[in-house]
């Protein structure tokens, strides 16, 4: 039986995997984790504040004014509405935190270090750290 469940639970991995690879609006997540498979080995990194920055439902301009926190959206930058998307590829303002998380990743070897890198850059965005 243990042979079956093995087999069954790899076809509908590799099914999901395809699913979230091929997803239109998982490009958070997707930057983050190429595969699920990876997710595998996300628990020990894995805390609220990336769950946050994953899914875009924390402390970001765009989400607080979609729950009536906040009356804007707007970012600190003045250039758009602060989402995750904003902050991780295009905000003046994480220029610093972006330009050392890419030196980082360019010598990362390891898809666990790559990993810990986004949970630590993600973190940077949760928490405004701009420098």
């Amino acid at each position: 039986m243990s042979y079956v469940k093995k087999v069954e639970r790899k076809r509908l991995l590799a099914n999901w995997n395809k699913i979230y690879i091929e997803d239109k609006y998982g490009s958070i997540s997707n930057s983050c984790i190429r595969m699920l498979t990876m997710s595998e080995s996300l628990p020990p990194f894995v805390n609220k504040w990336l769950t946050m920055s994953l899914t875009g439902h924390g402390q970001f301009g765009k989400y607080l004014e979609k729950i009536g926190r906040r009356d804007d959206a707007n970012c600190q930058c003045g250039l758009s509405e602060q989402s995750v998307h904003h902050l991780k590829f295009d905000c003046p303002l994480m220029n610093e935190p972006r330009y050392r998380f890419d030196m980082a990743r360019r010598n990362c070897i390891s898809p666990i270090e790559l990993i810990k890198l986004e949970v630590v850059f993600m973190n940077k965005l949760r928490s405004g750290q701009m420098n």
